[in-house]
């Protein structure tokens, strides 16, 4: 085999990790919710506040992982080992989280204790493996590709919980009998931590000069303009973007009073997701990624409010369509977020790279905090209260929900994109500019690092 063709296995064997970390992220975006309050009866208000307390505990959980991965690489031991120790605990806490709620008994303080660990153990493992993306290629196109195999790693992900966790999620709703939700959450946690396993196995971590000299190691990273649109990018997808996913279980159920409405559409958009994926990869070879997440967020804006106006049974077509663009607004983050470490490294003199993921994930991850509490708080306030809710109120909320913040959010990001500098030209310079400064002998040019 040739060296290129198993750096290319190699990349792909990384990028199967999305699949495990997905399976368990996905599930839980788009159905925990719809558990609490349809299934276990909590009131939407107090569900979203959980969730958003849940999620807001994790991001303080996100930047202590960055900080911890950080020292670990620093003393030899790589963003792999941390994937070997922690995706086992990740997957256990997620099992437990699936088998507590498919009880029905409606144990809150027990799912809560489940979701806390899920979260801390998620967080562990998903900073070390985004970490991992600038060192799996250094081109500028070539991560594209790699974002690319990532996505669909990640729709695959998303495609089990659509076909499998979320039917049977809004069919226990609709009839009242208990769901299976245990065996889900232990066939996804094997899947997990196989894949996972695989990628930590298929990473080489670079020999290279320690870019961090002596110090405390920082919690944050230092601050360009391009790393804070980059932020605000992360904001507006996972809270903004990924609403229209996030939301579909609801307006399946009770909207369109529909059990399989949901699947159909969720399918037909991760089955989207896959065929934009080649398309916004194949297109991040040829232009700037910059102009072609513009673009991606764009066309997802327009696509949305269309929705609407199909007919029910043409509605997966759309959702599919929607699926292709949103595949290049979540990928392409990534691919940049690359570039912008390896430009900052050159800005700042020193490389920030574990911190830079972190911060981002927890932005991220802080915009999915939101936008899940805002939808309950806005079903409460509407007198939502489980799964016998009708009224044009609550259907005008769910429509809301869907259409609106991933419209206003795209437009908004698209914006931002299009003003965000670099490229792969300018990329390659600083690739040259790195291994010219490095090839001048350990911590050279470095400025002095410290905690903040």
């Amino acid at each position: 085999m040739s060296r290129a063709s198993a750096s290319e296995l190699r990349a792909i064997g990384y990028s199967a990790g999305n699949l495990g970390k997905n399976l368990l992220w996905s599930a839980a975006d788009l159905t925990l919710l719809f558990i609490l309050t349809d299934i276990l009866g909590l009131p939407p208000g107090f569900a979203g506040t959980v969730m958003m307390l849940a999620l807001v505990g994790d991001m303080v959980i996100d930047l202590s992982a960055g900080r911890l991965a950080a020292a670990a690489e620093r003393h030899g031991i790589g963003y792999g080992h941390m994937l070997w120790l922690f995706a086992p605990a990740c997957a256990a806490s997620f099992a437990l989280l699936y088998a507590l709620a498919g009880e029905g008994s409606g144990d809150a303080a027990g799912i809560v204790l489940a979701l806390v660990a899920f979260r801390i153990f998620y967080g562990l493992l998903d900073i070390p493996h985004n970490a991992m993306m600038p060192h799996v290629v250094t081109d500028s196109r070539a991560r594209g590709r790699v974002s690319g195999y990532r996505y669909i790693f990640s729709s695959i992900a998303t495609l089990l919980v659509t076909l499998w966790l979320a039917p049977e999620v809004s069919a226990a709703s609709l009839s009242g009998k208990s769901a299976d939700l245990e065996t889900f959450g232990i066939v996804a946690a094997g899947l997990s931590v196989l894949t996972l396993w695989i990628a930590a196995s298929c990473f080489r971590a670079p020999v290279r000069t320690p870019e961090i000299p002596p110090g405390r190691v920082r919690i944050l990273p230092r601050f360009s303009t391009d790393y804070v649109k980059l932020l605000v990018l992360g904001l507006l997808a996972g809270g903004a973007s990924a609403m229209f996913a996030r939301s579909m279980i609801y307006y399946g159920t009770h909207y369109l009073a529909d059990a399989e409405a949901a699947a159909r559409i969720l399918s037909a958009l991760v089955l989207g997701q896959l065929a934009g994926t080649i398309v916004w990869s194949t297109a991040s070879q040829r232009f700037d990624s910059r102009h072609v997440l513009a673009s991606a967020n764009a066309v997802s804006a327009l696509l949305v409010p269309a929705f609407l106006l199909l007919p029910t049974d043409l509605q997966p077509a759309g959702g599919f369509l929607i699926g292709a663009a949103l595949a290049g607004v979540f990928a392409l983050p990534w691919a940049i977020l690359s570039d912008v470490i390896d430009a900052d490294d050159v800005r700042f003199g020193c490389r920030y790279e574990p911190q830079a993921v972190s911060l981002f994930v927890t932005v991220l991850k802080g915009g999915a905090a939101l936008g899940i509490a805002a939808m309950g708080w806005t079903l409460d306030a509407v007198g939502y209260d489980g799964a016998g809710s009708r009224s044009p109120a609550i259907a005008t909320a769910v429509v809301g929900l869907t259409i609106l913040p991933a419209a206003l959010g795209g437009l908004a990001a698209s914006v931002i994109a299009w003003s965000l500098k670099g490229g792969h030209a300018s990329h390659a310079r600083h690739l040259e500019q790195l291994a010219n400064r490095r090839s001048a002998g350990p911590l050279a040019d470095k400025k002095p690092d410290g905690d903040i």
